[in-house]
Formats: structure tokens, C-alpha cells, sequence
């Protein structure tokens, strides 16, 4: 049968039927375009008039730009190919504050993910990357090809150790001695009484990684607690795969309950409110969690983030902020036009901008007059 581990998200491409290829400029982008030109001449004319503005852009955005084999992304970030202009033309575009990133490939010195913040437009202070279990071999037949250390033998299917992993680009300060890292959890730990048909026996729960990030300046904080989920098809009658995901969400959804800090729960859970596979049970747990919002952003009046071949629109990229935490404004950003359909993910990057200004000094506060 097919590997429980199979990728949803490898690198196929919809050609000109994906519904996101459109040559415009997002409309709630434009609006901010606008709105911050005028506050820019505010602050030009009337500099007594500007105050402090404490929200801050939180964004998710799965670049599908894993690659074949190690070291190539590095090599075509160098050469500027166009998959990565286009990557960091999105990225320009909508300016996050706090942007995670889900399809990256991961090396051990974060040669990959300097590389790619050396060339945004305004680069990014503060850098984040852990081991995926992508690629990370259990020694084990897990997919039932008769071999052992294939792609789809890993804690989590890759072609490589490191392979499409997670990577966070922050303008903000990491507390790294805090951060605290999920991703070698055991699923049996998580799910002791699963069905006998499926083995999760030493097998780690995350598929990708399940990260706890603290934010923070003067002894106050906001987590940020990201993921990428595995896609819950691609599997038998025994449902491993949704099991799999529902699982990993409901886990985050833990680390919701036991926090006391504000808390931003973002990206890739790989399953849609209303269509396409998954037990909802696990999406829901955040969606339906008391103390998160769900902003619910849009494109064009439609919340998918994604368009597969035979699959269709689905809504599978996340930002959930906090409930005490004010939402100015939100969206999806899809590719431009002036780089090819092969050349764009798929994925919309998912942004919401939050305020700040009731919770103190949780995270720097911005000027207007330095507002995007």
C-alpha cells in the first residue's frame, strides 16, 4: 500500500487551474499600502502627533521549497532562482513582524535559513531552526516497501534528514533558553489506547515539529506555538494519517490549557473546518479552544490558503491568536504574477496583525512613523 508517511505537500504543481494565480495586488494590502503612506505624511508634517503603534504582524507561510537532496536550496537561494525570488517577494510584500516558515529545508548550522533572510528586503534580527523528524530514520519497514531507511521510513517521510522542515524569522528577541521543543514526544505517550492496526510503538508524534517559541522584552512574553501537521490522506482503511494529525493538534491544543503567558498558535495543520479528509476533532480542539480567536482571513471574500490537484480549495494554513489580544486586520497573500505559476507555492502566506496595546510591554512597541 501507499506509505502512511507519503508527503501531501510534495512539490506537484496545479498548472493554470489554481484558483490563486492572479495578477493583483491583495486588496487588505493595498488598503495597508495606502493607510501607512498617509500615516508616514502624518508623522512627516505633524511629528508631535505620532504615538506609539503596538501591533505586531504574525504570519505562516508553507514555501514548498524543500528540495531533493541537502544543500541544493542553499545552492539556489546563492543563485537567486526563481522559486526563491518569489518566496521572498511574498515575504517583502506583506512585512511580517513574527513570520514562520513550513516546506524549508533544515541544516545544522542554519546556513539555509541565513542565506534566505540575506535576501529579504529588510532582514530579520532574530533566527529559529530545529531538527525535524523529516527524514529522521526509525530503522524500521515502516511504509511495507520490503526496505528499511526509505523516505517513508522516518519519524516523520523525508528524503533526507532535514528535509521541508520549519524555520522562524523574527524581528523580535528569542528566549531561546525557553523554548521548548516537541517534536521528540512518542505518540504512544500521547495516545496510549490507539487501534491494534495501528503500530506507533517508539514512533515520535510530530510529523514535522511541534515548537513552543517564547517572544519576549523586559520580562514579559507571548509564545508562539507552531507546527506542521501531518496531512491526515495518503493511507489505509486504518486511518493512521488522521489519526496522526488530529493527534499533533490536540497536543498543541494541550500546551493552550497549561499556558498562562499570551499565546499565538500558527501553522501548517493540514486540515480543513468543513471539507477534504482529517478528524476534525483535533482541528477543532484550537478552533473551538476558549482561549483562542480565530480572525478567519480572507482572499478575495474566500478563507483557502491552498488549491490541490484533485483535492480542490482547502483552508489548511493557521494563525490563532490569543483572546486577549486585539485583531486590526488579516489575510491571505498569494504569489504575484510577475513570477511563473511553477515558480509560486501553492500556499497562501496567512497574516494577522495583533494589538498589543492592553497587555503591556509583551513585545516592542512600533512607531507609526516606522509602520510598513
Amino acid at each position: 500500500g501507499v506509505s502512511s508517511c507519503f508527503p501531501f505537500h510534495a512539490r506537484h504543481r496545479d498548472g493554470a487551474c489554481r484558483f490563486h494565480d492572479r495578477g493583483q495586488t491583495q486588496k487588505g494590502l493595498r488598503k495597508g499600502r495606502r493607510r501607512r503612506v498617509a500615516v508616514g505624511l502624518i508623522a512627516a508634517l505633524c511629528p508631535w502627533l505620532v504615538a506609539a503603534e503596538p501591533s505586531v504582524r504574525f504570519a505562516t507561510f508553507h514555501t514548498e521549497l524543500s528540495h531533493k537532496g541537502p544543500g541544493l536550496l542553499y545552492r539556489d537561494i546563492l543563485r537567486k532562482t526563481e522559486d526563491v525570488r518569489a518566496a521572498q517577494a511574498r515575504i517583502d510584500a506583506v512585512d511580517p513582524d513574527v513570520l514562520v516558515l513550513q516546506g524549508f529545508d533544515w541544516d545544522h548550522d542554519a546556513a539555509v535559513l541565513s542565506a534566505f533572510n540575506a535576501g529579504l528586503t529588510k532582514l530579520y534580527a532574530h533566527l529559529f531552526s530545529e531538527r525535524p523528524n523529516t527524514g529522521l530514520q526509525t530503522d524500521r519497514d515502516l511504509d511495507g516497501d520490503g526496505w528499511r531507511n526509505g523516505p517513508g521510513d522516518g519519524h516523520g517521510y523525508g528524503a533526507y534528514l532535514g528535509w521541508s522542515g520549519m524555520a522562524l524569522l523574527s524581528r523580535y528577541p528569542i528566549r531561546r533558553e525557553e523554548v521548548l521543543d516537541l517534536s521528540d514526544m512518542l505518540w504512544q505517550d500521547h495516545a496510549p489506547n490507539m487501534p491494534k492496526a495501528i503500530d506507533i510503538h517508539d514512533l515520535r508524534l510530530a510529523s514535522v515539529g511541534i515548537w513552543q517559541v517564547p517572544l519576549a522584552r523586559e520580562g514579559s512574553r507571548v509564545d508562539l506555538v507552531t507546527l506542521h501537521a501531518m496531512p491526515p490522506g495518503f493511507d489505509g482503511p486504518e486511518d493512521r494519517n488522521g489519526w496522526r494529525n488530529a493527534h499533533e493538534l490536540e497536543l498543541v491544543a494541550r500546551r493552550v490549557d497549561i499556558s498562562h503567558n499570551l499565546i499565538v498558535v500558527a501553522g501548517v495543520f493540514n486540515v480543513d473546518p468543513l471539507r477534504g479528509e482529517g478528524r476534525k476533532s483535533g482541528l477543532q480542539s484550537l478552533l473551538k479552544h476558549p482561549k483562542l480567536k480565530d480572525p478567519r482571513p480572507r482572499h478575495d471574500g474566500r478563507d483557502e490558503t491552498v488549491t490541490f490537484s484533485g483535492l480542490g480549495s482547502l483552508r489548511v494554513d493557521y494563525v490563532l491568536p490569543d483572546q486577549r489580544l486585539g485583531v486590526l486586520g488579516s489575510g491571505i497573500a498569494f504569489g504575484s504574477s510577475d513570477f511563473s505559476a511553477d515558480a509560486r507555492s501553492r500556499h497562501g502566506l496567512v497574516w494577522v496583525d495583533l494589538l498589543f496595546e492592553d497587555v503591556g510591554q509583551s513585545l516592542p512597541q512600533r512607531r507609526v512613523s516606522e509602520a510598513r
